[in-house]
């Protein structure tokens, strides 16, 4: 296979490692002068010079911002089943259920060896990731595959005034992570039940106790704090407490916001919060919801009509153990019929919901 792998920065070599050096034709980067890959031996070109090579496969080194690199491929004349991001290659480095993080497995990895060989990849990862393992921070426990999912979402919002909230605090280790890489415009909120959380509180780290299952609580906060841009919902994690959050502070995130709902694999742990696979009263079984909300447009059925989460809901997302919700203000969809050919030319548009202003 004929590989050009994008991207010479310090996850390139971990990449090169797992390939064979006879299949990689370049490496293309935005700065071939400034590259940190220092392996040798293959040529670092700019991106625009890989539309010369005969090529079967891009693999994009870099940890974040792939969605943004891959767009930028094809605007330059990448076909796009031929662009992939490492972490889809069967390589040794490639996580096994660790998101973007990066271990060798080949090392035999055990309990006691793992978190060394994370940190010896620190400065390969985003900075949430380095943040996590390697700086200084309360106690903070998270699932290593959840870091994939904040570095999609959150990016956007590193060095912007953001208002983020997570319901459980714990020791604050989260908040503070939040804080150190979104950065000084940031405006941090943790929300727990327990009252010594609030000794917590630092420097853009606010802390509000109460109960998340307690709608009078959420009505009470909503009065005090601005729209949030992101919601964490990490707290009690027994169904009631998860959808009387929802039901409260959905419409109190921002209209391009972020609502994330954590931990969700209790919905099948019926020992512990009375919920299990299928039963009706879980949240994963609420959130299906959500699904009939985004298609509402097209009902024909009394039941289902376009309402508030039709109208604010752009898409959700489902993770092992987490929910994501990404708002956007959303009108009826439609769709055109075009002609254009020798012997008519026309374009009809279809709109669907009852709404009709564009």
């Amino acid at each position: 296979m004929r590989i050009i792998v994008y991207g010479a920065g310090r996850n390139c070599q971990n990449v090169l490692n797992g390939l064979s050096s006879d299949d990689v034709l370049c490496i293309a980067d935005q700065n071939p002068e400034g590259a940190k890959y220092k392996g040798g031996g293959i040529l670092i070109v700019p991106p625009e010079a890989i539309l010369v090579y005969d090529y079967d496969k891009i693999i994009v080194s870099v940890v974040e911002n792939f969605l943004h690199i891959k767009e930028f491929l094809i605007q330059l004349g990448v076909k796009k089943e031929k662009i992939m991001h490492y972490t889809e290659l069967n390589l040794s480095l490639t996580p096994k259920n660790i998101g973007t993080m990066i271990a060798d497995w080949r090392k035999d990895l055990t309990n006691d060896t793992l978190y060394d060989e994370l940190c010896s990849h620190a400065d390969d990862l985003s900075e949430l990731e380095k943040e996590f393992l390697v700086g200084k921070h309360n106690r903070s426990f998270k699932w290593l595959h959840y870091f994939e999912i904040y570095n999609r979402y959150f990016n956007k919002y590193i060095d912007q005034e953001v208002t983020i909230m997570e319901i459980g605090v714990n020791k604050g280790g989260s908040l503070q992570l939040w804080k150190r890489v979104l950065g000084p415009k940031a405006r941090i909120i943790g929300v727990d039940i327990s009252p010594s959380c609030k000794q917590l509180e630092e420097e853009q780290i606010e802390i509000y106790i109460g109960n998340q299952e307690d709608r009078n609580f959420w009505r009470k906060i909503k009065q005090e704090i601005p729209k949030l841009d992101i919601l964490i919902d990490d707290g009690g994690h027994y169904m009631n407490q998860q959808i009387v959050t929802f039901e409260e502070m959905f419409s109190h995130i921002k209209a391009d916001g972020v609502y994330i709902c954590e931990d969700t694999f209790t919905s099948y742990n019926k020992d512990k919060y009375q919920s299990g696979y299928k039963n009706p009263n879980t949240y994963i079984e609420y959130s299906k919801n959500f699904i009939d909300y985004l298609h509402a447009w097209f009902s024909m059925d009394e039941d289902l009509q376009v309402n508030e989460y039709t109208r604010s809901m752009h898409s959700v997302h489902y993770y092992p153990g987490v929910v994501v919700i990404e708002k956007r203000p959303m009108y009826p969809p439609f769709d055109m019929e075009i002609c254009n050919n020798d012997d008519e030319k026309y374009a009809i548009c279809h709109f669907h919901g009852k709404e009709r202003n564009i």
